[in-house]
């Protein structure tokens, strides 16, 4: 072996090393729960900041008249506060919007088609595989090792989930979704584990 290959054998090494530390580090948090988020939320965001967005002009637009029929006392300074914090609720999710791109750029266009199908536009297990021409077993097997691919390109960026949390701040659809998604994992885990037993007791048995 040449020095070279020496080299390249331990850059591999190392990178195999930290890129198994960097997933274990996103299961032992709640990253996983919030990249799913992300890619849930990812398509109606532009909706939801295109709705604000009229709200926000017919409310600024109000507060001009409603201030020169009663005078600039009567609920001026409410009806700003109001488009001012609908204002930082868009710019929020405009930024989750620029976050979740820039996350979906680690991957390459197949990866990406993948959680298209799955996060995007919901379709089965069954379904994704048959549009890609795979088994359901491949569909899983694929989607964990993207999500990992995701989880270790974001950690790498200092994305931790605490991050995320905080970008996702209290926007209340996006916390419902949150919690949607965590009780989807603890079934998901409960479904696992029971399989996990079943196999284990059918192989104690023909053993």
């Amino acid at each position: 072996m040449t020095k070279a290959d020496s080299i390249l054998k331990y850059k591999k090494a190392y990178q195999k090393n930290t890129n198994e530390k960097l997933i274990a580090e996103a299961q032992n948090s709640d990253l996983f729960a919030y990249i799913k988020v992300l890619l849930k939320a990812y398509k109606n965001i532009p909706n939801i900041i295109a709705i604000l967005d009229k709200i926000i002009e017919k409310r600024a637009t109000s507060v001009i008249p409603t201030a020169s029929i009663y005078g600039g006392k009567f609920s001026t300074y409410g009806e700003i506060d109001h488009v001012i914090d609908l204002t930082a609720r868009k710019d929020k999710l405009l930024n989750l919007y620029v976050l979740t791109g820039e996350m979906l750029s680690c991957l390459e266009s197949e990866d990406k088609r993948l959680l298209t199908l799955k996060y995007v536009k919901k379709l089965s297990t069954q379904d994704i595989a048959a549009s890609l021409k795979v088994t359901e077993r491949t569909v899983f097997r694929r989607e964990s090792s993207i999500l990992n691919k995701l989880a270790i390109c974001l950690l790498k960026k200092n994305w931790t989930s605490m991050f995320l949390q905080s970008q996702i701040g209290d926007e209340p659809w996006l916390n419902e979704l949150y919690q949607k998604v965590k009780a989807d994992e603890l079934t998901n885990q409960a479904r696992s584990e029971k399989v996990s037993r079943y196999n284990r007791s059918s192989s104690s048995i023909t053993s």
